[in-house]
């Protein structure tokens, strides 16, 4: 047999790069993806040799805890992305009296010491590694015992995952049990986020929740206000949870912050009016500012409504679509299947800037007028030609209240023009029409004597056609210093051209 030369190699070494190229990927590919499931069988190996040397135990257990908390986090971040972004990995320490967590190129390294007791190392590490790696933004604006309660409760469904379910007894006789009789607080937080976990919504809801509250306000400093907002929301999605059946409850919470709404789908009353009423509603809550809305059913037949409602509030471009989350319901100890669609709503008008609290004339408004400061209207934005003209754009945020009503008030209007020096202020309702809100910023032109606006979403650009010169005339004003404001409050770019109503016109 003739031998094998480096020159026959490096002949057909084209042929054997492609296939090298290939394997590498296929295994590259199979450790990215089934991570948890390799750490498994790393462990079973470390096992196999842990009558060799001690180290291969300490390797078992670590790769076992691994794996069983990496494969929740990944499920819980899977449905809600970023509130577990980290894995879990475990050091063992010689002698370490406290257990020590770093965040180290993406992952939650916990530094502990080994015991004999697995179910001790799983439960330490666990609630170690959540307090660094659960909501990592939010955390420092949720106050220490719901903050607790979080951890404990998602804890709770590491430990409930495990195929015997040991850690659980070894949980609540070491860790539960102690510390809610010595904080009343946290059995009562602890009780309330069961409730959520039993209806599904503790991940899909109050975890995206607080992961979006985080976003917005990191990274200013934790205050009360931020506490009481989180602890409010908590309370404020139990009631829905526990919730019977015809039972009223409160669906909306609207706070500095969190802007959320849940639409419970019903077959009985949607026999009557059709999804009509739904449709509505949606149409509210983008007037009243709500950013996201959960669209949630139980049953088939409500599953099956509330996919319609969802598709055709996408439709009419009042919603997007997130994700939809297909669940089971732990009702009276009954499995129910559920849905959970997560909507983000189409503010078309949202302000472009942020509000600045510390502008004189918000501080003005605040002190004249009373639902400002209890939360029942808020001022969505304002456009000031200073010495001349200041306009704010207000809406209600409770039913039975009249924002404008509130805000122009004689004494109140008088009151703060005083304070401005004579300086004229007119309210605008605020609507997420931009038709609408463009239209009424135009005042002191009456809304009916515009007969035709068209409307560019994409450059935010409008054509305001008006009945006449006079209109024309107000819509403007002296030096176009209406218009001007006009356009600062709306953030578009609006042109207004006279015609005569009698002229023919085509709306847009």
């Amino acid at each position: 047999m003739n031998e094998i030369t480096i020159s026959d190699i490096l002949k057909y070494l084209p042929y054997l790069l492609p296939v090298g190229f290939v394997m590498t990927f296929l295994i590259t590919w199979l450790v990215v993806t089934h991570l948890n499931e390799i750490e498994r069988i790393v462990a079973w190996l470390y096992r196999m040799f842990s009558w060799i040397n001690q180290r291969f135990e300490y390797g078992n257990v670590a790769t076992n805890i691994q794996a069983s908390v990496n494969t929740i986090s990944e499920e819980v971040d899977r449905i809600v992305p970023g509130v577990l972004p980290y894995a879990m990995r475990i050091q063992w320490a010689k002698n370490a009296h406290d257990i020590e967590t770093v965040l180290e190129n993406g992952d939650v390294i916990v530094t502990m010491d080994y015991s004999r007791n697995w179910d001790r190392n799983l439960v330490v590490a666990t609630l170690a590694y959540l307090e660094i790696a659960l909501l990592p933004m939010t955390r420092i604006y949720i106050d220490e015992t719901l903050r607790k309660a979080t951890d404990f409760t998602v804890a709770r469904q590491i430990f409930t995952s495990c195929i015997n379910r040991l850690p659980m007894n070894f949980f609540i006789q070491n860790y539960i049990k102690p510390e809610i009789e010595r904080d009343p607080q946290l059995r009562d937080d602890y009780t309330i986020l069961g409730k959520l976990q039993d209806a599904g919504f503790l991940s899909r809801i109050f975890l995206q929740q607080m992961y979006y509250f985080g976003m917005k306000i990191y990274p200013s400093i934790p205050d009360e206000v931020n506490y009481q907002e989180c602890h409010d929301f908590a309370l404020f999605l139990k009631e829905i949870a526990i919730r019977k059946i015809g039972e009223e409850v409160t669906l909306n919470f609207i706070r500095s912050k969190i802007r959320m709404s849940i639409l419970l789908i019903a077959s009985g009353s949607t026999k009557v009016y059709g999804i009509k009423p739904y449709l509505r509603r949606v149409k509210i809550n983008l007037n009243r500012g709500i950013e996201h809305m959960y669209i949630c059913a139980r049953r088939a037949n409500n599953i099956s409504l509330a996919k319609q409602v969802a598709k055709e509030g996408e439709k009419a471009n009042q919603l997007k679509i997130i994700r939809q989350h297909n669940f089971l319901q732990i009702i009276e100890k009954e499995e129910i299947s559920a849905i959970c669609i997560v909507c983000a709503m189409n503010l078309l008008t949202a302000p472009r800037h942020k509000l600045d609290s510390s502008d004189i004339v918000y501080r003005l408004l605040e002190e004249h007028i009373e639902e400002l400061n209890v939360g029942q209207i808020e001022v969505i934005t304002l456009s000031r030609e200073e010495g001349i003209k200041t306009k704010v754009a207000v809406r209600s945020l409770v039913n039975g209240i009249d924002a404008i009503n509130c805000c122009t008030e004689q004494e109140r209007l008088k009151s703060i023009e005083t304070a401005l020096g004579g300086e004229k202020i007119e309210f605008i309702k605020w609507s997420n029409d931009p038709k609408s809100f463009i239209i009424a910023s135009l005042t002191p032109m009456k809304p009916n004597k515009a007969i035709e606006v068209s409307t560019n979403l994409e450059k935010k650009q409008a054509i305001v056609k008006v009945d006449g010169e006079q209109a024309k005339s107000l819509a403007l004003g002296i030096g176009n210093q209406n218009l001007n404001c006009a356009m600062q409050l709306t953030g578009w770019q609006i042109t207004v051209k006279e015609i005569h109503e009698n002229e023919e016109c085509i709306q847009t």
